[in-house]
């Protein structure tokens, strides 16, 4: 049941509660973008405790600080909400700590706190809120401000309890807080996909980060827009280089081209990475030969994600020939500065493989004679989605 942008008001949280408070049906309520802060918001929080709703969205509600003693009275003893949306709010503050005390009693198993002014004396009531709690599955604290001191309470806390994805992209983290993540993956078990994009983590102890997640179950990592570097490739190759588990990862966004870029690759010819994504990394057709070695004979990788790059240049052909090989099935090579010269490499990469599926080459320049060269090896190719 969705009322996201209704222009809802305080005032009308009594006939929402009215509407709610017995109803057996009601699984799902969004009353996102709505401005329900005020006196009246308790009443819709006191019938929650009776309904059975298992997904409430307050995006951007206008919920402050103040509204966390109503909201705490909702979840304590609601045993059917899994799904608490509370998103682009301002819930910083002395009570935030009650909302965190009644998560211990929820079942909720996925809470979203994305862009809600939380700060680093948020933390250890975040990690009293999940240190033993056996419901939560999913945490976002995406683009808050966790930085500081008591970052370390809240990884501490996350290798006792279950959550299996943890989202904690813009929260102005430096290098220096990379041991406290180190802490926090190195031992727990349950944590499968962790995202940290958007800080800016390149430094000395990125390398602690990448050593524990040797030893994580981490299955999804995402690392876009960080202000990696080249240096950083020993690290992340030291990582992936014999991780058993890590499926995903996404370096987007950053500038990995340089010298030790070929240690990263090498290293992919040994993980069981299914999934790259280097789009927007300043690579050239220097890098070809490299991202040549990594998947050449490589039979885990089924997706490469190098759009906005400039490949093109004498090493692209490198490249392509390496395809042959590999087990790729999803090739995006949007905006490389690609140009018909490319089409004769383009064709002997894809005429004989059998495995490509879906090649993206738009907002390139391929116009020319050697274009029909593409388009004649597409006959003989598996290609059933061509961009």
């Amino acid at each position: 049941y969705r009322l996201d942008r209704n222009q809802l008001v305080d005032s009308s949280c009594p006939h929402l509660a009215s509407g709610i408070r017995t109803n057996q049906t009601l699984r799902i309520l969004s009353l996102s973008y709505n401005n329900l802060q005020g006196p009246h918001f308790c009443d819709l929080m006191a019938a929650l405790t009776t309904s059975r709703i298992e997904q409430l969205h307050l995006v951007n509600t206008h919920l402050t600080d103040s509204s966390c003693p109503h909201l705490t009275s909702g979840i304590r003893n609601n045993q059917t909400l899994r799904t608490l949306n509370l998103s682009y709010n301002n819930l910083d503050g002395c009570h935030f700590s009650d909302l965190m005390a009644a998560l211990t009693t929820s079942r909720i198993e996925e809470l979203h706190l994305y862009n809600n002014h939380l700060t680093d004396s948020s933390c250890p009531h975040l990690a009293s809120g999940i240190r033993n709690n056996q419901t939560m599955r999913t945490l976002d604290l995406s683009h808050n401000n966790l930085q500081g001191p008591h970052f370390r309470d809240l990884m501490e806390a996350l290798t006792t309890s279950q959550i299996e994805e943890l989202h904690l992209g813009r929260n102005q983290l430096t290098d220096s807080f990379c041991p406290h993540l180190a802490s926090g993956i190195r031992n727990t078990q349950t944590l499968r996909t962790l995202n940290l994009s958007r800080n800016n983590l390149e430094g000395p102890y990125f390398s602690d980060l990448m050593t524990a997640l040797t030893t994580s179950r981490i299955e999804n990592l995402h690392l876009y827009d960080k202000h990696l570097t080249d240096s950083s490739c020993p690290h992340l190759a030291s990582a992936i280089r014999n991780n058993q588990t890590l499926r995903i990862l996404d370096l987007s966004m950053n500038n990995v081209e340089g010298p030790y870029f070929r240690d990263l690759m090498e290293a992919l010819t040994t993980s069981r990475i299914e999934e790259l994504h280097l789009d927007r990394n300043h690579l050239t057709h220097s890098s070809c030969p490299h991202l040549t070695s990594g998947i050449r004979n490589n039979q885990t990788l089924r997706k490469l994600n190098l759009n906005e790059n400039n490949l093109e240049g004498p090493h692209f052909s490198d490249f392509m020939a390496a395809l042959t090989t590999s087990q790729i099935e999803e090739l995006h090579l949007s905006d490389n500065h690609l140009t018909d010269s490319s089409c004769p490499h383009l064709a002997s990469g894809i005429r004989n493989n059998q495995t490509l599926r879906t090649l993206d080459l738009s907002w390139n320049n391929l116009e020319g004679p050697n274009f029909r060269d593409l388009m004649e090896a597409l006959t003989t190719s598996r290609i059933e989605e061509l961009q």
